[in-house]
């Protein structure tokens, strides 16, 4: 082999800079779309046995989940403040205490503002 062959041959392997894209990129989408042709065939071809393996999981996730212990229980009791608490100040702040004239200013203003409109 000579050394212009062997030239030439190198730079075959390798893309130049007029060349649109490399030739293996056209064929990258057909090997991948064969590759999953090829899984969905399997597949289909034992679905028995897939069928079979996702039902053991969904048994085994079910034994599972039921014979653990709950880790968290929560019960909740309503009840109206005492008058010895010490929130009870703050209730009467919503009730009509002291807000009251703030409450009825934002009143008047939106009353005001609903008859401009």
């Amino acid at each position: 082999m000579s050394k212009s062959e062997s030239a030439t041959t190198e730079t075959d392997l390798w893309p130049t800079a007029d060349d649109p894209e490399p030739p293996e990129a056209s064929e990258e989408g057909t090997a991948l779309t064969n590759y999953i042709a090829d899984f969905v065939r399997i597949v289909w071809a034992r679905w028995r046995f897939v069928l079979c393996i996702v039902l053991a999981g969904i048994l085994l996730s079910f034994v599972d989940a039921t014979r653990q212990p709950n880790i968290f229980t929560s019960t909740t009791t309503l009840m109206p403040p005492d008058q010895s608490s010490s929130y009870s100040g703050l209730m009467g702040l919503f009730s009509g205490g002291v807000l009251q004239p703030v409450l009825e200013a934002a009143n008047w203003v939106l009353k005001l503002l609903a008859n401009c409109m």
